[in-house]
């Protein structure tokens, strides 16, 4: 099996666990699926695991505005 753990600014936001079925070969993608809202500016890391071994860490980072109102007063 494999593991895509994703996170923004070091806090968990998404985990996928998968049985790997490529045989000795393949790839694989994985997906964060969250509503739109909740992609906010911020650093972002995504860790891959093949069991519970460590393969590849991947970043990216969001940047403008948040998208969410402040309400004034």
């Amino acid at each position: 099996q494999w593991t895509a753990l994703w996170f923004r600014e070091g806090e968990l936001i998404c985990m996928e666990t998968l049985p790997w079925n490529g045989g000795s070969g393949g790839y694989g993608y994985s997906e964060c699926q969250q509503d739109a809202d909740k992609w906010q500016p911020g650093n972002y890391s995504v860790q891959i695991f093949v069991g519970e071994t460590w393969k590849q860490t991947g970043t990216f980072r969001i940047v403008g505005n948040s998208g969410i109102e402040t309400p004034q007063p």
